[in-house]
């Protein structure tokens, strides 16, 4: 008999149509196999291919299991190269409020960091950290791709409004 976990693994290959979906999928998966839930959570949180909103539901779970472990796999993701591990964990802060996300987050707005999680983070921070921001959306606004330099634009008519 496949695992659950398998079986995850298999289908989370290919897309689905929203995360709502996604998440109908996983949770079709927990009700076959309950003593398996844990371990079906923690890789769609840290590993899986899945929407950031699907991986950040897992992890909001993985919370009321064991925060001081979810905190480590938030840091993994955090540190990722990977922009979508970036995304799932920016998801978090966003649910959750905690601080030390608003911290964690003031990392992404570095030189070195995909430039979609840097434009994330910008969004998630504007309005908490408006100097530190700036200095990132004046960086973006001299960058070579057009389209970094039309958000930066955007983002600095933002902050200038604000």
């Amino acid at each position: 008999m496949i695992s659950i976990l398998d079986e995850a693994k298999l289908r989370l290959q290919k897309d689905f149509i929203s995360p709502s979906h996604e998440w109908d999928y996983l949770e079709s998966l927990i009700k076959k196999s309950e003593s398996e839930r844990l371990l079906l959570l923690q890789w769609v949180f840290e590993k899986s291919p899945a929407y950031w909103d699907t991986r950040a539901r897992a992890g909001m779970i993985l919370f009321q299991e064991n925060e001081i472990e979810t905190w480590q796999i938030i840091g993994k993701l955090v540190t990722s190269a990977d922009p979508d591990d970036n995304g799932t964990a920016l998801t978090i802060f966003e649910r959750t409020g905690d601080p030390r996300g608003l911290e964690l987050a003031q990392d992404w707005l570095n030189d070195g960091v995909h430039l979609a999680t840097q434009v994330e983070a910008i969004n998630f921070l504007k309005n908490i950290y408006p100097d530190r921001v700036w200095s990132r959306v004046q960086a973006l606004s001299n960058h070579e791709d057009p389209n970094y330099r039309k958000t930066a634009k955007k983002l600095a008519d933002e902050l200038k409004a604000s």
